[in-house]
């Protein structure tokens, strides 16, 4: 079964709609996040770690962008790193 925009797997329908969310708004953080978590849900860690970047770049004060590019250094064996993102994580807003 295909979602509307006729990929058969729900995260590959959400990259594809956030992608069309970040061509509208570029500016807009959330959209960035939200599509490197469709990355990590379809094993893309590289891919991942550039949005969570790219939100980073955009709000430094995001927390949860260093979260997500924690998880995706993680995926890429990247402790070291992820650590690092992870004690700055601790000292931005997450929006809990």
């Amino acid at each position: 079964m295909t979602c509307f925009c006729g990929h058969f797997h729900a995260f590959s329908c959400a990259k594809f709609y956030f992608s069309e969310a970040i061509k509208r708004n570029p500016k807009d953080a959330r959209n960035f996040l939200n599509r490197s978590m469709s990355y990590l849900k379809l094993n893309a860690p590289a891919e991942a770690l550039r949005d969570a970047e790219s939100a980073i770049a955009i709000d430094p004060e995001f927390g949860k962008a260093y979260i997500r590019k924690a998880n995706a250094l993680i995926r890429m064996q990247k402790t070291s790193e992820a650590m690092t993102a992870l004690d700055t994580a601790a000292t931005k807003d997450t929006g809990a």
